[in-house]
């Protein structure tokens, strides 16, 4: 019986945030375009973890170097994390963007690192490959 009882919480509970992530606009905290999308797309738990790397993106990241190849190569400061470096490779097509952090392959969001270079070159949609 209370097996029962703890199986419907879990229900209900999964019920209610599965609506709220349909009916609630999250608050946005930037007026990016990049964060709207976000909101727009994303359940609000993925939708906080990015909105917490768009905030990365525009106070704790700075750009340390630049080389250009066949893509752009960046090196980018986070004072967050002790000030370490990050490599971002981004090509001019606006298409292709990735970090040697590697959290989009681990968690599925984009990193500050990678915001913070598509703000820099001006990309204001989300490139199709990140939904």
């Amino acid at each position: 019986m209370r097996f029962e009882s703890a199986m419907d919480a879990q229900r209900w509970t999964y019920s209610k945030l599965v609506a709220d992530s349909k009916t609630k606009t999250p608050q946005r905290i930037t007026p990016l375009k990049l964060e709207k999308e976000a909101a727009d797309f994303c359940t609000l738990g993925i939708f906080y973890k990015f909105q917490e790397e768009v905030n990365g993106a525009c106070f704790d990241c700075t750009l340390e170097g630049m080389s250009k190849d066949e893509l752009e190569c960046f090196t980018v400061k986070d004072k967050r994390k002790s000030n370490k470096t990050f490599n971002v490779s981004y090509n001019s097509n606006g298409d292709f963007v990735t970090c040697s952090c590697q959290i989009f392959s681990y968690q599925g969001y984009l990193c500050q690192h990678c915001i913070f270079i598509l703000k820099l070159k001006g990309v204001e949609s989300m490139p199709k490959t990140y939904f």
